[in-house]
């Protein structure tokens, strides 16, 4: 008898309208991480540079939020796979501890005992704080996905509105309570949005409504800024600034939904430029965010980057690290893809 012949799975096709958010908000971020580590904000004098830092501020916050919409919206149709969270949890400790290696050769890093212990368990030691939590809310997925499931359209309503007053409406208005301090409980509500949009086929009912929501928001945030400036130099009060561009506060939720929903419906074919460098958006974030690295990349150039066009330096430091992230990722998928790895690990 002649052997069946089995069918050849072909890759899935990534959907590169979400491959291309993919790529925007880590540019955001890593454009939070220049601004909020770079010195920039430090600065006395509110000049054009720090102005223009201020208004690029609350991309980051944009850019997480949007990241767990898109675990979200894609987890609730999809199976809880183990393979996975050890390929995330692999991929983490590799970045942490190769690049802590090249620290102590190459930048002669000091250790304690504490820090090798975070570099050889950095998922348990929360040396990435996104991954960490990134990792859980996967983890907890299937219950959520029952959750939404068992709730129905109306209760997931019903959810969404009432945890977007406690979590997002009441710390927006106030400077002091802040519900959603903890970062899983604020990820699992922004998963559950995610889910919700997928699982009951949300939609705005004018189509154009998230591109507007999405261009205005960074007018109107910027104008807060600016708004909350005056009023400090005015009324001599010491409001925070940069308050509601917070990650829960309400304008970057709004802001965060109305981007994930227009990109949601854009009809892109796919593009293997724009798939590879959005699947490589998690390595950019594991090589850029390294403990080590961060006083010595965001400390370069602090001179220079406050004299000169805040802009153009940004754009292109991050143009520069992504190659060299999208680099260093290849040579890890390699490894992953490889017959010895699948045979140990996974």
């Amino acid at each position: 008898m002649e052997e069946e012949k089995k069918p050849i799975e072909k890759n899935k096709m990534r959907d590169s309208n979400f491959e291309l958010l993919r790529i925007i908000c880590m540019m955001f971020i890593f454009l939070y991480h220049y601004i909020n580590y770079g010195g920039i904000l430090n600065v006395g004098s509110y000049t054009i540079n720090k102005l223009t830092a201020l208004f690029l501020y609350s991309g980051g916050r944009v850019g997480v939020n949007i990241f767990i919409l898109i675990m979200g919206y894609f987890m609730i149709k999809s199976k809880f796979k183990i393979k996975k969270v050890l390929k995330m949890i692999f991929q983490v400790f590799f970045y942490s501890s190769i690049l802590a290696v090249i620290g102590v050769h190459r930048l002669h890093a000091n250790f304690e005992v504490i820090s090798i212990w975070e570099y050889l368990t950095p998922t348990l030691s929360a040396l990435y704080w996104f991954a960490t939590y990134y990792i859980i809310v996967y983890l907890v997925s299937p219950f959520l996905n029952k959750l939404i499931k068992a709730l129905g359209k109306s209760g997931c309503e019903k959810l969404i509105i009432s945890g977007g007053v406690i979590l997002s409406v009441i710390p927006t208005i106030s400077y002091r309570i802040t519900f959603a301090s903890e970062f899983f409980t604020w990820f699992v509500y922004m998963y559950i949005i995610g889910a919700y949009i997928r699982e009951y086929n949300f939609e705005f009912k004018n189509k154009n409504t998230a591109k507007i929501l999405t261009l205005v928001y960074p007018i109107f945030s910027f104008l807060i800024v600016v708004i909350s400036i005056l009023i400090n130099k005015y009324f001599n009060l010491n409001l925070d600034i940069t308050h509601f561009e917070g990650l829960y506060c309400l304008p970057v939720v709004v802001g965060s939904i109305a981007m994930f929903m227009w990109f949601k419906n854009l009809h892109i074919k796919e593009n293997k430029i724009i798939n590879f460098f959005g699947k490589t958006s998690f390595a950019v974030y594991l090589l850029h965010d390294h403990l080590l690295y961060k006083n010595i990349l965001w400390s370069m150039d602090v001179k220079t980057r406050v004299s000169r066009a805040i802009t153009s330096i940004y754009f292109c430091r991050t143009f520069i690290w992504k190659h060299g992230c999208n680099l260093f990722n290849s040579f890890f998928n390699r490894i992953l893809k490889s017959n010895t790895f699948r045979k140990t690990i996974i």
